[in-house]
């Protein structure tokens, strides 16, 4: 599979989704734009796009990856937990959009937070397409959309505008017990923050970001895995919830 060949490696990502071998991520992808071209066909095999993962808030790292058609979803979420790689689960704040923006708009934060319908407590759902995937490549990672399956939207966060996520204290566990939580969000960028810096780079490079997208932000509780037949919750104190079971 040649690394500049992104339908070849479009094709032998979608196989794995079905069902087929897991991508040996060899050799490395040739450039970002080859990555990109990849996340495009991929998405459009699948139904198109419903929201983007992103992070982080520095202009100079931030990257985003498909949320594919049908896999933004409600808390509580159901999946069929034997249908996974692995189940991967972090807990995050989400933003879905009222508005959208056009490729090539440079909107400030104050056009962005303006076009927010609302927040959420959430769960971004976790699987991977490629072999050894802790230690692939970037763009590897990238190309698999960051290794997103899917995102659950739990409670909305009241006062999302003006809430302190610094002293926020956030936890993710299965089946009642916790595994992982920290208090503030982290080296990433407060949620608002990391939410501009996606748009904007949509804008630049990915050809805008629509009305409805879902945005997700990044994970306050590391990438904790479960097993088949785990319950899920993420917890943000005095905000809310999301859950889902496997």
């Amino acid at each position: 599979m040649s690394a500049e060949d992104p339908a070849a490696i479009a094709a032998a990502l979608l196989a794995a989704r079905r069902g087929g071998k897991l991508v040996t991520p060899a050799p490395p992808i040739a450039d970002l734009a080859t990555a990109w071209a990849v996340q495009d066909q991929v998405a459009a095999a699948l139904g198109g796009i419903a929201g983007w993962k992103g992070g982080p808030a520095d202009p100079a790292e931030t990257r985003a990856s498909p949320i594919v058609a049908g896999s933004v979803v409600r808390s509580p979420a159901r999946y069929d937990g034997a249908g996974f790689r692995l189940i991967g689960v972090e807990g995050e704040i989400a933003f879905v959009l009222a508005g959208g923006f056009a490729a090539g708009a440079a909107p400030d934060d104050r056009a962005i937070l303006d076009s927010v319908a609302s927040a959420h407590v959430a769960i971004e759902v976790c699987d991977t397409r490629i072999d050894n995937w802790r230690d692939a490549e970037a763009l590897w990672k990238l190309a698999d959309f960051q290794a997103n399956r899917g995102l659950v939207l739990g409670d909305p966060v009241p006062g999302w505008r003006t809430r302190d996520f610094g002293s926020q204290r956030a936890a993710i566990s299965a089946d009642g017990a916790e595994l992982g939580g920290r208090v503030g969000f982290g080296p990433s960028g407060e949620p608002r923050a990391v939410l501009c810096a996606v748009v904007r780079h949509l804008c630049a490079a990915r050809g805008g970001v629509a009305a409805g997208a879902a945005i997700t932000t990044g994970s306050w509780t590391g990438l904790p895995l479960v097993a088949p037949g785990a319950r899920v919750a993420c917890h943000f104190a005095g905000i809310g919830t999301a859950e889902a079971a496997f």
